[in-house]
């Protein structure tokens, strides 16, 4: 799912959520700014309206009070058919932090298009005290001046084989078939070797299919190494290991 339509499925949640439970609407701080879709903020734009006007919240009230032109009332039975919940909070919360990742995307592009113009230390000042929609945006980021930071190498494992960077993400990446899979067990196998607790999580792979792998390996490090007592140091404690504790997630 992608960003958008997480945003869509969210915002129809919440706005089901009032309709089913207006006084939802009136203890919540939620501003229709926050929300991205047109018509969803037209919706709750005309919920707000109704709710001060004292009047009920309901599908044809909406209707009427809602000023821009639009097919709302397909609109209304979409949202009317998504599950209501009673707790919003969580939503609320989460579509506020989308509108926040939307206003600083604007505000650091229109940033970067005035890098020619403004002094790196004016840039600094403006980020730190960036605000929008009342929110302070002070906790999102911290400067450091670079000549002031210590250097230091980054650590990695298996440095003579294929270096594994210590405490991050390293990623293999490629098209399909290329052998990424092999290359991930292979690594496994050698950081297991090396006294290290491996997880591997085969969310693609059939466990059987990630064995028969596994068995490959093993035939080509016997080739390559043209000696059965380097397959058995390399593999005996791995595979005995593997075949009687380890449990695949797939």
């Amino acid at each position: 799912m992608n960003d958008l339509q997480f945003i869509k499925n969210a915002e129809n949640t919440l706005l089901a959520s009032y309709l089913n439970d207006y006084t939802l609407l009136e203890a919540s701080t939620f501003k229709e700014d926050f929300i991205y879709f047109k018509e969803n903020k037209e919706i709750f734009k005309a919920m707000q309206s109704l709710l001060k006007k004292e009047l009920p919240v309901d599908e044809d009230f909406i209707l009427k009070e809602i000023k821009a032109k639009g097919d709302y009332q397909s609109k209304l039975i979409e949202i009317l058919t998504t599950t209501a919940i009673s707790d919003v909070k969580k939503i609320e919360d989460e579509l506020l932090e989308q509108y926040k990742k939307r206003e600083l995307y604007k505000f650091l592009n229109l940033s970067i298009s005035k890098l020619n113009e403004i002094s790196s230390d004016k840039l600094t000042s403006q980020l730190a005290n960036y605000t929008f929609n009342g929110i302070s945006t002070d906790s999102f980021w911290s400067f450091e001046d670079f000549a002031n930071i210590t250097p230091e190498l980054p650590e990695f494992y298996l440095q003579n084989i294929c270096p594994v960077q210590k405490k991050e993400i390293n990623l293999i990446t490629s098209r399909g078939g290329k052998g990424k899979s092999f290359v991930a067990l292979y690594l496994m196998s050698e950081l297991a070797k090396n006294g290290l607790n491996c997880f591997g999580w085969l969310s693609e792979d059939s466990v059987s299919g990630s064995k028969n792998r596994f068995e490959t390996l093993k035939r080509i490090l016997m080739i390559s190494c043209n000696s059965l007592m380097v397959l058995k140091v390399l593999f005996s404690c791995i595979f005995s290991d593997l075949d009687r504790d380890s449990k695949a997630i797939y």
